[in-house]
């Protein structure tokens, strides 16, 4: 059920070493899977409030609702701003 309608995420193929990830419940935070020529490793990335940051969490703040309908308040997410190398949180309301 929850890969089906909550966290499940879909991917598709951009290129060898790229894809294109979306969470099953919000379609509109789109993320992309990418190797990286400094380590030679997948790291995810996420583009929130015009910074492109290398995802290390994502933390999403839900007050009441349903098991079918949460109340999400916001989300979080936590990682590398890719302009400026340096650790950064971002905050978006989600609706």
């Amino acid at each position: 059920m929850q890969r089906k309608f909550a966290y499940g995420i879909e991917s598709k193929s951009v290129n060898d070493e790229e894809f294109e990830l979306q969470f099953v419940s919000y379609k509109k935070l789109p993320l992309t899977l990418k190797k990286i020529d400094s380590d030679q490793k997948y790291h995810v990335f996420v583009n929130v409030n015009q910074k492109r940051i290398q995802v290390e969490k994502i933390f999403v703040r839900i007050e009441g609702g349903s098991f079918w309908l949460p109340n999400i308040k916001y989300a979080e997410v936590t990682g590398i701003e890719t302009s400026s190398n340096k650790t950064i949180t971002e905050r978006m309301l989600l609706k």
